[in-house]
């Protein structure tokens, strides 16, 4: 074995006899043990100095375990004669054989069912004798359907038959799609059958998750009616099927995903559906060609692991492009998406980095303990001091002229979250500056930073001290809730978002024992937190009893208010706390007006 540099640093020597003393432990568990400089074990930890008068100082370095079982994960096939069993391990050894693509329905016969004969017994059964009887027609000996053939009382197997199922419906010889809801196809090219090929992709087999790679990984693929008639292949309902799944016939005739991006994948997703919430993740695993373990229970988290492991191995920035069409002017949010409906609008999102305008602009980008770190280019929003646009270079859109760019906030010293997640932005000139800014960008973000930062509340919770103070208005009025004492911005949303109001302002007639006043104070959440209060002319604020804390979250801004129609004896003043923070990615305020 050669010596490294590491090796010479540190002392371990390759030229040294690497046998094991006879009878040792260590020789009988066959790990490496090299001899190693006595000084430097010495040097690093004086306690060794009791072991010095030993011959010889070894290290053991043993062999490094993988993650996960390396081993070829067993696939279980149905005879197509017997419906038995028959187990194979490696690719070598395993016959030819169909795989089956449907649909779930009620009482599936499962793996225990054909163990224990009780399986004629189900609904499912026919399902399984019409895929044998296919297959025989067919000349193949085995077949594999889903249903039956993992058991599913095993994680272990659970797991590893659902990393391993693209490659599964690829390397079967043919895949059976039964379409259960699916009559039979009138004969020639008769008007009844133009009206049965209409309805052809209404099937529910084409709204399931499980069943995108299904239609995307086999080389051979063949529709089945509900009675088991042969409806056509994929290629002859390929204008039908593009139409309706948004997946490119070139994608789904030869299984090709090389030159699609993160996002368009994400996209043939997005209207799907799945029982469990997880599968929704695990269903593309194929798809992306990655690969995680399986945690039933961690529900729509799934998601969020599928695209971190995706980041690990695919540096496509289009990842990051999504929309979320419910998210409000008050979400802050991180850059991963928490469905696959997000990417609805990505069907032409395409990543071609070598477009880009700077050579170093597929820089890469890696998930850290301080959230998502990136380099990107930032241009400054000039209205909205601490909000920028990071710019995703490579990124494309044929419909849209201009780089594509998210909109970004910073909320920490290098800490940004992203805000306006219902819209990307794609109007922007490519090749503005060269200059690239490392950000951190968190998927729970918490606010850090607060003199720029923008308040972006949805709502604003009001407490007023009864006792000396009387709530008189609000205005605009239906955005108010008198019984929950609570001010909600979205209540404003009129077709045309432009309209939307931002500001609120509560009127209050203070009272007092000698005589009363009126207080206006409105809140703008489109300013910084620092400015984002104003009150009428008839008060002015104390400039020496003004405390901000823009340093945590929630943010917290305290100022004090006296009234200019007092005279200098007998002030009125009114205090005023206004806090600001991220609850469940919303931006929520609430305001605490009392006297003093």
């Amino acid at each position: 074995m050669p010596q490294t540099a590491r090796d010479r640093a540190t002392g371990i020597s390759a030229t040294a006899d690497l046998s094991v003393p006879s009878g040792s432990c260590l020789a009988e568990r066959k790990q490496s043990v090299y001899p190693v400089n006595r000084d430097l074990i010495l040097n690093m930890n004086p306690a060794a100095k009791a072991i010095q008068s030993t011959t010889n100082i070894f290290i053991l370095l043993r062999r490094r375990q993988p993650l996960g079982n390396t081993q070829r994960p067993i696939m279980r096939l149905l005879s197509s004669h017997t419906l038995d069993f028959h187990e194979f391990v490696d690719d070598q050894s395993r016959p030819r054989y169909a795989i089956l693509s449907h649909r779930w329905e009620d009482d599936e016969v499962a793996y225990k069912d054909m163990q224990k004969r009780r399986a004629k017994g189900k609904k499912g059964f026919a399902k399984i004798q019409g895929c044998a009887k296919q297959a025989l027609e067919d000349g193949l000996d085995y077949f594999w359907i889903d249903t039956c053939c993992i058991d599913k009382t095993s994680s272990a197997e659970l797991s590893e038959a659902i990393n391993s199922m693209f490659r599964w419906y690829r390397d079967a010889a043919i895949c059976y799609v039964y379409l259960c809801d699916t009559p039979p196809a009138p004969e020639g090219s008769s008007p009844e059958y133009s009206a049965w090929e209409a309805k052809f992709t209404q099937s529910a087999w084409f709204t399931r998750g499980w069943t995108l790679q299904e239609m995307i990984a086999p080389r051979t693929l063949i529709f089945y009616t509900g009675d088991w008639a042969a409806a056509g292949d994929k290629e002859q309902f390929a204008s039908a099927i593009e139409a309706k799944t948004g997946v490119p016939r070139n994608v789904f005739i030869t299984g090709d995903l090389s030159n699609m991006s993160v996002a368009q994948r994400m996209s043939w997703a997005a209207h799907r559906q799945t029982t469990r919430t997880e599968d929704m993740a695990y269903c593309l695993l194929g798809i992306f060609d990655i690969s995680m373990p399986m945690l039933y229970g961690e529900g729509s988290r799934a998601f969020l692991r599928l695209q971190q492991e995706i980041i690990r191995t695919a540096d496509d920035m289009s990842i990051f492009c999504w929309a979320d069409p419910n998210a409000s002017f008050s979400t802050y949010s991180g850059l991963l998406a928490r469905s696959p409906l997000h990417f609805a609008t990505c069907q032409n999102t395409w990543w071609k980095p070598w477009h880009s305008s700077t050579l170093n602009s597929n820089l890469p980008f890696d998930s850290t303990n301080k959230g998502i770190r990136l380099a990107v280019e930032l241009r400054e929003v000039i209205e909205r001091p601490g909000e920028s646009i990071a710019v995703l270079e490579g990124v494309e859109r044929p419909e849209e002229f201009g780089a594509v760019g998210l909109h970004l906030q910073q909320i920490g010293n290098g800490q940004y979250a992203r805000v306006d997640p219902n819209l990307v932005c794609a109007t922007l000139y490519p090749g503005h500056n060269n200059r690239r800014t490392t950000i951190f960008v968190r998927q729970n973000p918490v606010m850090e930073n607060g003199d720029r930062l923008h308040v972006r509340a949805g709502s604003i919770s009001l407490q007023v001290d009864s006792n000396s103070l009387r709530l008189e208005k609000v205005q605009p009025a239906e955005c108010w809730d008198d019984r929950t004492a609570l001010f909600s911005f979205t209540r404003s949303a009129t077709a045309d978002a432009t309209d939307r109001s931002f500001a609120a302002t509560f009127t209050l007639h203070v009272i007092s024992a000698s005589s009363s006043d009126i207080i206006r104070i409105t809140v703008d959440v489109t300013r910084p937190l620092s400015s984002c209060v104003a009150v009428d002319a008839g008060w002015r604020i104390m400039p020496d009893d003004i405390e901000f804390y823009g340093v945590s979250d929630p943010l917290v801004l305290k100022r004090r208010f006296r009234s200019l129609r007092w005279a200098p004896d007998q002030p009125m003043e009114v205090d005023m706390v206004f806090k600001s923070g991220i609850i469940d990615h919303e931006s929520r305020a609430s305001l605490t007006i009392r006297t003093i």
